[in-house]
């Protein structure tokens, strides 16, 4: 399959986010299965599941599940945790 019908399989997935949620505590928890293609669409999933993280005092990352994929989208998830100043 060509690299437009991969992101849209990967789009029919939600880019392989499965869930999210708000547990007690104001915890979010988010389980990410695999790293998609790097492309605009996984990258605004992604933005949009950060944001729903924002507000909360804990994050949970369930990457159980998750395969490995792409590189690319795991770095950029990596910058809204880690402080690019430190080593």
């Amino acid at each position: 399959a060509g690299l437009r019908q991969r992101v849209e399989a990967e789009r029919k997935l939600n880019f392989y986010f499965r869930k999210f949620e708000l547990l007690p505590g104001n915890v979010a928890y988010l389980a990410f299965d695999q790293f998609p293609m790097p492309s605009d669409d996984a990258r605004r999933t992604a933005t949009s599941m950060i944001q729903r993280m924002q507000g909360a005092d804990a994050v949970i990352l369930d990457l159980r599940q998750n395969r490995g994929g792409a590189e690319g989208l795991n770095q950029f998830l990596s910058s809204y945790f880690f402080d690019p100043a430190k080593p």
